[in-house]
């Protein structure tokens, strides 16, 4: 496993194609098998030019581990605010987006919710002419009859939480304390008037829409959500909501956060 770990793929294992991630080959002793299975199944679903691509996986049964090999993203992450350096242009920020909106329109096709968009999950390819997403660790797989995460039968096979993700990046409706009803989303490739009524819609408080609970459907409109709060990111180099100052302890903070995400307006 060291050798799979050596900062040279191509000369710490020949059987490794060129483009692998070293960095991805790691240790998932201490995650649960079933879930490294989902994300392995749903990452060999996807095949699109802005989603990066999965070569395959290597299960050491002696060191319980499971390796992921994937393409190897050379020009990094996408960086919104970095010392002594500029933010990134409008043309810059323009054709990041573009090629993030592309990949999740694909997603959303194939009935995927990544749930972690955020710039660390967005990387550059080595000629900084494209990014893809990346980290499918807390996606979501949903059949064609269910627009969400949410129904019975998948429960049992899907036990991460639905406020998974990144804190600063999660929707209102699923950020814990309280969700908000906002209009959900359904892509479709049409793109008739009538279709696009249909897709975006107002939702009404459900049984699953407990006051206090953060427990909202998580549906696609999850994924946009993020993808707005990254705009302004990198926009900006800040995030569009914060914690109070002051909030001691990571629990009083997040708890400052989510409510501030659910009852603030965000401001340029």
């Amino acid at each position: 496993m060291n050798r799979l770990r050596a900062n040279n793929p191509a000369r710490a294992h020949p059987s490794l194609p060129r483009t692998a991630d070293p960095t991805t080959l790691v240790d998932r002793r201490g995650t649960e098998e079933a879930k490294i299975r989902k994300e392995i199944a749903i990452m060999k679903k996807c095949d699109h030019p802005n989603i990066i691509k999965f070569f395959s996986f290597i299960d050491d049964q002696m060191s319980a581990n499971i390796c992921l090999i994937m393409e190897y993203m050379e020009g990094g992450e996408l960086q919104w605010q970095v010392d002594n350096e500029p933010y990134l242009t409008m043309d810059q920020t323009r054709r990041c987006m573009r090629d993030v909106v592309l990949g999740l329109q694909y997603l959303h096709l194939q009935g995927i919710i990544h749930r972690d968009i955020k710039p660390s999950n967005i990387m550059w390819t080595v000629d900084r002419s494209r990014v893809k997403i990346g980290d499918f660790g807390v996606a979501h797989l949903v059949s064609p009859s269910s627009p969400s995460a949410n129904n019975e039968d998948e429960e049992e096979y899907d036990a991460t939480p639905r406020h998974a993700g990144t804190p600063a990046f999660l929707a209102p409706e699923i950020a814990p304390g309280g969700p908000a009803p906002y209009p959900s989303y359904s892509p479709s490739s049409k793109s008739s008037k009538s279709s696009s009524s249909n897709n975006l819609t107002a939702k009404s408080k459900s049984k699953s829409n407990v006051a206090g609970t953060g427990m909202g459907e998580v549906t696609p409109a999850v994924d946009l959500w993020a993808l707005g709060v990254t705009l302004y990111c990198m926009l900006f180099g800040r995030r569009p909501f914060e914690p109070e100052r002051g909030a001691l302890g990571q629990v009083a903070a997040e708890a400052s956060l989510y409510r501030a995400i659910r009852e603030e307006e965000w401001r340029l």
